[in-house]
């Protein structure tokens, strides 16, 4: 959302009263926050200044200041400080936030002194890179995320002065360190006031500074770039209908847009009839649009020179379960644990849990392979030792780099169109269910399918290859790829997602993965129950719901966990 904040600086013409009825007058016509300068003379400039005498004339006294602030309480009310004094003044009367004046961007000691809790605008007016940085610099290590406010007063600021390229050096520059906001002194009498704040929205400011005052024909203090409340009133309308405009993510689509990629999408299509066995190619597939399936277009490059299973009919959509797909369980586990170490050994029935979660990958009938990615660290060698004995293929790889460990064990080990991911986590895996992902995946064309609706624990995700390796190269951050979903959730649009159907009496919202030593001890339970059942690697998803909802759920209680929020950044740049 943006935020809009009424400037009134001296447009109260030195009344304490004006200023009091000027800021309720703002609040009544939209304003988000309202901004007081805080000042004294005696800290603002020396008494030789040629407007000493101004500054005196138009600043409140304390007793005054108090009147002012009281009046606003539980208000967003943000004070520009010119001094120690202000500040102090602002911190007892615990307003929202301060703004510092690009004058005093070299006072650090000024900035040092702002409390954590306050939001932190900063003025780069005349600015220089250096100044704003160590202004960051400070405010960074206090936690404060500061908005970094383009703009600056000419009494009134010709638009060829404006220079809104300058958002694009300040975002360049800082980043997700700051904010980006537009303090507007064009002047309130031109039509353009209403346009640059628009322009600089669409250029990433989210704060938007604009002067107020009573009545612009007076001319009094501060009346150049101001305009008057229902002014203000008018404004604020537009910017919350175009605001509207800001409500989707980057990356994402509104339902309309996704409805005009739905119909206008070409799609893989046979160019003439196609015999079982003959390999698919540009010779015999076309691009062309079709009445849409809701499935998505095939990715050429995991269905070229493949074998059609199937005859094939001229204009037929190409899908993956027309040609042979080789599709391998991309087993993820390690025995370091933030809360459980070694889990991956620890004994169920006489086995390590790997052992059962392995067993249940083996009744897939749709898996060509299974491969356990490890790391590199020396603890892991006991794991290769397990994957020898059990004669099952492994890779070893980055602790970190989880996408890495897994796109190394394809390229070593064979040519898969398809890669299931599985964490050594979840070992009550229904082999029934992930043949449904691997077949709803398939059919859709997907980059990449989830089953979420399932109990975790017991549910897996399909990726394409090829996907994958594209998503590798993008992603800024690898060492987050454990969090390999979210990458996929926070760009979901521009993905080719699906997910796979459950029943409704197999969803479930508990859990039976194992991440800590109580998740372990209901795993354990369960499967010693199925092994008194002579049903030890052969139970159901209806014996796990059944015995989840018969949990005593004082007994196993959840344990808040820390979210992590992994930097899911994407280098789109890589694909030019």
């Amino acid at each position: 959302m943006i935020e809009i904040i009424a400037e009134i600086a001296n447009a109260h013409q030195g009344s304490y009263k004006t200023a009091i009825r000027l800021a309720d007058k703002a609040f009544l016509h939209g304003a988000d926050a309202i901004k007081f300068q805080i000042y004294f003379a005696d800290e603002l400039l020396v008494k030789s200044h040629s407007r000493y005498n101004h500054f005196v004339n138009q600043s409140f006294s304390i007793n005054q200041w108090h009147k002012i602030l009281k009046s606003q309480k539980n208000r967003k009310i943000y004070c520009d400080v010119f001094g120690f004094k202000a500040l102090g003044l602002a911190v007892k009367h615990k307003v929202f936030g301060v703004k510092i004046h690009s004058s005093d961007l070299e006072n650090l000691e000024l900035i040092k002194k702002i409390p954590r809790r306050m939001k932190v605008l900063l003025s780069c007016g005349g600015s220089n890179l250096f100044d704003i940085s160590n202004a960051i610099k400070i405010l960074n290590n206090k936690g404060i995320k500061p908005v970094l406010m383009h703009g600056f007063q000419a009494y009134p600021t010709k638009i060829e002065d404006i220079n809104l390229n300058r958002f694009k050096l300040l975002k360049n520059q800082f980043k997700n360190n700051v904010e980006i906001g537009f303090q507007d002194h064009t002047s309130g009498s031109d039509k353009i006031n209403f346009y640059l704040p628009v322009l600089a929205i669409g250029m990433g400011a989210t704060f938007i500074e604009k002067h107020i005052t009573f009545n612009r024909a007076r001319k009094k203090v501060d009346y150049y770039s101001s305009i008057e409340p229902k002014k203000l009133e008018k404004f604020v309308k537009i910017i919350r209908s175009l605001e509207k405009s800001f409500i989707l993510k980057e990356s994402f689509f509104s339902p309309s847009e996704k409805n005009y990629s739905y119909t206008t999408t070409k799609n893989w299509v046979a160019k003439k009839n196609i015999e079982k066995g003959q390999k698919l190619s540009l010779s015999n597939l076309s691009l062309k649009r079709i009445d849409q399936t809701e499935s998505f277009n095939a990715d050429f490059e995991t269905i070229k020179n493949k074998a059609a299973i199937a005859s094939i009919k001229k204009d037929q959509k190409i899908n993956f379960t027309l040609v042979k797909q080789n599709i391998c369980a991309m087993v993820s586990v390690r025995s370091k644990s933030k809360r459980l170490n070694n889990k991956w050994k620890l004994n169920i029935c006489g086995k390590p849990t790997l052992y059962h979660l392995i067993t249940r990958l083996k009744k897939s009938k749709l898996l060509d392979e299974i491969i356990i990615c490890t790391t590199n660290n020396r603890e892991d060698d006991k794991i290769i030792n397990f994957a020898k004995k059990n004669k099952i293929k492994f890779f070893r790889g980055s602790e970190l780099n989880v996408l890495g460990r897994i796109l190394g064990a394809a390229k070593k080990f064979g040519n898969f169109d398809h890669l299931v991911r599985v964490t050594g986590d979840d070992i009550l895996i229904d082999h029934k269910y992930l043949d449904i992902a691997i077949r709803h995946h398939l059919s859709k064309n997907s980059d990449y399918t989830d089953h979420k609706l399932l109990p975790s624990g017991t549910e897996t995700e399909v990726f394409s290859h090829v996907f994958l390796k594209k998503l590798n190269k993008a992603i800024m951050f690898n060492n987050d790829t454990e969090y390999l979903t979210t990458f996929i959730t926070n760009h979901k649009d521009q993905f080719k997602i699906s997910s796979a159907p459950v029943k409704k009496k197999h969803q479930s919202n508990f859990s039976m993965t194992i991440d800590t030593k109580n998740d372990f001890l209901k795993v354990k339970n369960f499967l010693i129950s199925m092994e008194k059942k002579r049903n030890l690697y052969n139970y159901s998803i209806d014996n796990v719901v059944k015995y989840l909802k018969k949990l005593n759920k004082q007994k196993y209680k959840n344990i808040k966990k820390k979210k992590y929020k992994p930097n899911t950044s994407l280098n789109w740049d890589i694909f030019q």
